[in-house]
C-alpha cells in the first residue's frame, strides 16, 4: 500500500508513470528494439554464499531436473512407438513444483530451517511423479520387447539422444548364495559378457554386477543371466581378460589403464598423467580437501571468496575394495576434527575419465570445505557450464557459480570436472577448487548475531561425485556427454522373458552434427499431435546439422551459432513443415 501510495503521489506531480502487463510491456518495447543497449556478461553476481548454501536442496534440484528431462523422453518413446497417452498434465504439475522452488531464497537455501525441508519435500513430489512416469514407460515398453530366451533378463535404456558406451552397473543379481561362478552373461547375440561382481547397497548378502554396455541413442540392450549347469566348470573363455591389449593396473597407491595414470603420494593426495597426451596433469598434488574459516552470513554478504584456511583433511587409511576385469575402487578415508571423509577414485579399464566419490561425516560449524586441483596449465582460461551454454571468467580467486562442469586448460589442453550435485567453485590462477560444503546458520542476515542454540546447515552425511577429465583442444563435447551420463545414468530394468513384437527401437531421432545436443523431446504445450525437439550447439563454433525423425519419415537441416538455442516442432501430419519456433513454443 505504500508503494502504490508513492506511485499515485508521483502520478500527481505530472511523472508519466501507467499501470501495465508483462503482455503490455514487451509489446511496446518491441518498438525499440533496434535501440536497446545488449548486456554481454554476467545477469547478477551477488551473495557467494548462495551458490553453495544448504547442499540438499542443491542436490535435490538437479537430480529433479534431471529425472523430469528423462520422463519426459521415455514418455514420448511410449507415446510415438505405443500410443500411450502421453501424461502432460502431470509433467507440467510436477515441473511447476520443481519451478515454485526454484525462486529466490529457496534454491539458494538461505530460508530458514523449517522453509528448506518444506522445499525439499516439495521437489520431492516432483522426483516422485517423475520416477513413476519414468518407471511406467519403461514398463510399457518392455512389454512389447522380445525377451524370449534362456535366463533372466536384463533391460538397459538410454535415456539420450546420443549413443553410450562403458561399464554400467545392475541391479541385486547376485542373491543368497549365488556367486560370480554360478552364472554368466551373455548379450543379445548369445556373446558371453565380461562383468565383475560389486558390493550391493545392502548388507544382506546380495551384490551387483558391472558390466559393459553399448547402448543405442534412446534405444536399449538386453542382457540375460543364465545359470550354469550344476559341476559345470568355468571355461577358460569365462575368467581370460580382454584380448585387446587393454590395461587395468591397481594398488593402494596406483590406478593405471591405457589411458590414465592416477598415483596417490603418502598424504593421499593425488597425481594424473595422461598417456595420450604424454603430460602430468597437476602441477602440484592435487585433490586436496581444504577446510576454510567462513564467518560471513548465510548469504556471504560483503565477501567474494573464502581464504582463510583452517587445515586440511588427513589421510588414515587407503583401501583397494574393487580389483576386477572391469573396473578398480581405491577408497581414501580422512579425517578433520570431528569431521570424516571418505574419497573412492574408480578407474574403468576402458575410461579416459576418473570418477571420483565422495561420502562426508561433516560436523563443523562456521566452515567451507572445498577440494583443491593444481592444474599444469600456462595460460589459464577458466570455463564454466551455463544452461545451454557456458561463460568464460578471469581465474582471480572470486567465488563464482557453475552447472554441470567447470574447467581450466590453455592452448593445448586442460581439465574438466563434472559434478552430481554442487554450483560453486573458484579458480585462481591455475589452481581449480571445487566447493563441496559451508556450514552457516541457517537464514542468517547481518547485522544481526546469531543466537547460541542456532541451527548450522549441512551437519552430518551427504555424498558427491566428481569426474576428472583431462583433455586435449577437442573437449567439449565429450564433456557435455559425461556430465548428462553421470546426472542422468541408464535406466535398469528387470523383466521376465516373453514374446514381443520389438527386437529394437528404431531411432527416435538421428542426429548429424558434432557438439549439437538434443535436450528437450516432449509433446507441445498446446496439446497438438508431434514433437518438439530442443537443442544446442555446445561447441565454441558454428555448426551445420541435419536432423532425422525416421518414424515420421521428416527429415530438415539447421545452422547453429556457437551455444545456440534451438526449438522445432514437428508435427506428426506430414503436409506441415518443421517449424523452428522460440523458447515458448511460439513463431517468432
Amino acid at each position: 500500500k505504500e508503494l502504490l501510495a508513492y506511485i499515485e503521489k508521483l502520478r500527481g506531480g505530472g511523472a508519466p508513470l501507467i499501470y501495465s502487463s508483462p503482455d503490455r510491456y514487451f509489446q511496446e518495447i518491441k518498438n525499440y528494439a533496434n535501440d536497446l543497449p545488449v548486456w554481454n556478461g554476467e545477469m547478477q553476481w551477488h551473495a557467494v554464499g548462495c551458490y553453495s548454501a544448504h547442499s540438499g536442496i542443491k542436490n535435490a534440484n538437479r537430480r529433479t531436473e534431471w529425472l523430469l528431462i528423462a520422463a519426459e523422453r521415455m514418455a514420448s518413446l511410449a507415446s510415438a512407438f505405443l500410443g500411450t497417452p502421453y501424461p502432460n498434465s502431470r509433467i507440467e504439475s510436477a515441473w511447476k513444483d520443481l519451478l515454485f522452488c526454484q525462486f529466490h531464497d529457496i534454491l539458494a537455501g538461505t530460508c530458514e530451517k523449517n522453509v528448506c525441508d518444506d522445499a525439499i519435500e516439495q521437489i520431492g513430489r516432483a522426483s516422485r511423479t517423475a520416477k513413476e512416469i519414468i518407471t511406467e514407460s519403461v514398463q510399457r515398453l518392455s512389454a512389447v520387447i522380445n525377451t524370449q530366451g534362456e535366463g533372466e533378463c536384463i533391460i538397459m535404456f538410454n535415456p539420450h539422444a546420443f549413443p553410450v558406451s562403458g561399464c554400467m552397473e545392475t541391479d541385486d543379481i547376485f542373491v543368497r548364495h549365488r556367486t560370480t561362478e554360478d552364472i554368466e552373461i551373455r548379450d543379445e547375440s548369445n556373446r558371453k559378457i565380461l562383468f565383475q561382481r560389486i558390493q550391493s547397497a545392502t548388507q544382506a548378502g546380495c551384490s551387483r554386477a558391472v558390466v559393459f554396455a553399448e547402448l543405442p541413442p534412446l534405444g536399449f540392450q538386453i542382457f540375460r543371466l543364465l545359470s550354469r549347469k550344476k559341476n559345470e566348470q568355468p571355461s577358460t573363455e569365462d575368467s581370460k581378460l580382454p584380448a585387446d591389449g587393454s590395461l587395468l593396473i591397481a594398488t593402494e597407491n596406483l590406478l593405471e589403464n591405457n589411458f590414465l595414470k592416477l598415483s596417490i603420494n603418502p598424504d593421499g593426495f593425488i597425481s594424473l598423467f595422461d598417456k595420450t597426451l604424454l603430460k602430468e596433469i597437476f602441477s602440484a598434488p592435487a585433490g586436496v580437501p581444504v577446510v576454510i574459516h567462513d564467518y560471513s552470513d548465510t548469504w556471504s554478504h560483503r565477501i567474494n571468496s573464502y581464504n582463510e584456511i583452517a587445515g586440511t583433511f588427513k589421510l588414515v587409511s587407503k583401501t583397494l575394495v574393487e580389483n576386477g576385469p572391469l573396473r578398480a575402487r581405491l577408497r581414501m578415508r580422512y579425517v578433520f576434527r570431528s569431521s570424516f571423509l571418505h574419497l573412492d577414485y574408480i578407474l574403468e579399464r576402458f575410461s579416459r575419465v576418473i570418477r571420483c566419490t565422495g561420502k562426508l561425516d561433516w560436523r563443523e560449524h562456521h566452515c567451507v570445505l572445498n577440494i583443491s586441483y593444481h592444474v599444469a596449465v600456462s595460460t589459464p582460461c577458466w570455463t564454466s557450464e551455463a544452461p545451454y551454454g557456458e561463460v568464460s571468467r578471469k581465474p582471480d580467486g572470486i567465488e563464482r557459480p557453475i552447472q554441470q562442469w567447470t574447467d581450466i586448460s590453455d592452448e593445448w589442453g586442460g581439465l574438466a570436472i563434472i559434478n552430481d550435485n554442487k554450483y560453486s567453485a573458484d579458480a585462481n590462477g591455475n589452481v581449480l577448487r571445487i566447493t563441496i560444503v559451508r556450514s552457516p546458520v541457517y537464514a542468517h542476515h547481518e547485522p544481526c548475531q546469531p543466537a547460541e542454540d542456532s541451527w548450522y546447515m549441512d551437519q552430518g552425511i551427504q555424498t558427491f561425485t566428481l569426474l576428472l577429465v583431462p583433455h586435449g583442444n577437442e573437449w567439449r563435447e565429450f564433456v557435455t556427454h559425461q556430465s548428462h551420463l553421470l546426472n542422468c545414468p541408464p535406466i535398469v530394468h528387470r523383466e521376465w522373458c516373453h514374446k514381443g513384437k520389438i527386437k529394437k527401437l528404431s531411432d527416435f531421432v538421428r542426429i548429424d552434427g558434432k557438439g549439437i545436443i538434443v535436450m528437450v523431446i516432449k509433446q507441445p504445450e498446446n496439446g497438438e499431435d508431434g514433437w518438439v525437439l530442443r537443442a544446442f550447439n555446445c561447441e565454441d563454433h558454428p555448426v551445420e546439422a541435419s536432423f532425422e525423425i525416421p518414424y515420421l519419415k521428416r527429415k530438415w537441416k539447421a545452422s547453429f551459432r556457437k551455444w545456440e538455442v534451438k526449438t522445432f516442432v514437428i508435427s506428426e501430419d506430414s503436409s506441415r513443415p518443421v517449424a523452428e519456433v522460440n523458447g515458448i513454443e511460439n513463431p517468432d
